[in-house]
């Protein structure tokens, strides 16, 4: 009898190890993986790059459903609306509203089996936003284009004939401030001795202003050569703002508007980067991201600057009042609202107060 009591003991604990290693092998069914398809507990976000999060199951069916979620709050883990397929796209404008002291956040992949109704959750992955990275020129960013050289019209002056041994040259120059040239000399050759006189109108350089626009040249019985010096100065000229915008259902980018601005020729773009009188904008729900300003403006008002803007996401809460059946929301800026209607034993659901928005709104809210 004895010996039939152990072996039903040792069965017994045959089983519950077997169980415990069973329990053990599903609880992190559900990776998360990088770009690279490795497993991560920890990931960079450039402010101004976008980075891809992958859950990895080790079994899952077809049907089954995914949910990403952020952690808004201490204890809050709330949907990111949209974010329901195997991969992750995360931004700074996704993230920014939940980040930490530290500049981090918690995300995590829900899978929710499509025939038995049960959840998976993955492990947190700190997400920590670090300083933006280098940005390259844009392929289609026009560069700064050369002056355009014209020569200056010829002027009619009394000019005395004489053998080469009884010349003089009488020569302008035109440059540049740094002194590299401008537009070719104008010169003039006249005997030694005679009288000169002319008006030169000075050459257009497109993109630059002369000193002088026109020299008055009076020489009396010239006996050397002479030489007249037009400086030019970077002119106010046009160049193009582009503005675009993220779309709510993904994130590719929408035109929101076109104008003209003023700069001075050979200026970095970001010198004109200023809200108040400058090209810059601030859009309420949205964050702009980083763009080439060391591309310089263009003197024949080629030059189109490129300003692109993602939208923020938000935390929208629910005080339910002892109910239940209705989870805290994290949204993009703008995306359309749709929260069923909450639970509570013995009470019928009446409304949200405040009236909950058809749109997520700037900083989400409490209803």
């Amino acid at each position: 009898m004895k010996k039939r009591i152990l072996s039903l003991v040792l069965c017994a604990a045959m089983l519950l190890s077997m169980c415990l290693f069973l329990g053990a092998g599903v609880t992190n069914s559900l990776t998360v993986c990088d770009s690279s398809g490795e497993a991560v507990k920890r990931v960079d976000l450039p402010v101004n790059q976008k980075i891809s999060l992958t859950a990895q199951a080790q079994s899952a069916a077809e049907n089954d459903a995914y949910q990403w979620q952020i952690q808004a709050a201490k204890n809050v883990w709330a949907n990111i609306l949209g974010s329901d397929t195997q991969t992750l796209e995360l931004s700074y404008p996704r993230v920014a509203s939940a980040l930490s002291e530290k500049n981090t956040v918690q995300i995590r992949c829900r899978l929710t089996s499509a025939e038995t109704g049960e959840a998976t959750f993955s492990d947190a992955v700190t997400v920590e936003v670090t300083a933006a990275t280098a940005v390259d020129t844009p392929a289609s960013a026009d560069a700064a284009a050369a002056p355009v050289l014209r020569s200056p019209a010829k002027v009619a002056a009394a000019v005395n004939d004489a053998p080469e041994y009884g010349t003089c040259t009488i020569m302008i120059n035109y440059q540049f401030a740094d002194t590299t040239q401008a537009a070719n000399p104008w010169t003039a050759t006249v005997a030694k001795g005679s009288d000169y006189s002319a008006t030169i109108t000075s050459p257009t350089v497109v993109g630059y202003a002369p000193d002088q626009d026109a020299l008055e040249i009076d020489v009396k019985g010239i006996q050397k050569d002479k030489t007249f010096t037009v400086t030019y100065y970077p002119a106010l000229v046009d160049f193009t703002v582009k503005y675009y915008q993220q779309n709510v259902g993904n994130d590719k980018y929408m035109l929101s508007g076109t104008e003209t601005k003023q700069g001075y020729t050979g200026d970095p773009v970001s010198k004109y980067a200023t809200v108040t009188n400058g090209f810059d904008k601030n859009y309420d729900g949205f964050t702009r991201l980083l763009y080439d300003g060391t591309a310089t403006i263009a003197a024949d008002g080629s030059t189109v600057v490129e300003l692109y803007y993602d939208r923020n996401y938000y935390l929208m809460n629910f005080d339910l009042d002892g109910g239940y059946g209705v989870e805290p929301l994290y949204a993009r800026y703008d995306a359309p609202i749709n929260v069923g209607d909450p639970t509570k034993p013995v009470y019928t659901f009446k409304e949200w107060t405040p009236k909950l928005p058809a749109t997520m709104p700037v900083d989400g809210g409490t209803y």
